[in-house]
């Protein structure tokens, strides 16, 4: 899954299956493993507009 960045930075988790379900991903650079719930929180956080102080909210 490209796109999505561990907390490393790494930009390439690696889908984890079980019974052939989603169950998660995994960073092939530091190891760490995100279940289906912190990975879909994972790709909602980068998805959401910046907040940035000083930035006009996008309409």
């Amino acid at each position: 899954m490209e796109g999505i960045p561990c907390v490393c930075g790494f930009c390439m988790l690696y889908e984890v299956l079980a019974d052939g379900q989603f169950a998660g991903a995994e960073c092939r650079q530091c190891g760490a493993d995100y279940t289906a719930q912190t990975y879909k929180d994972r790709t909602d956080e980068q998805a959401a507009p910046s907040r940035r102080p000083g930035r006009a909210a996008a309409s």
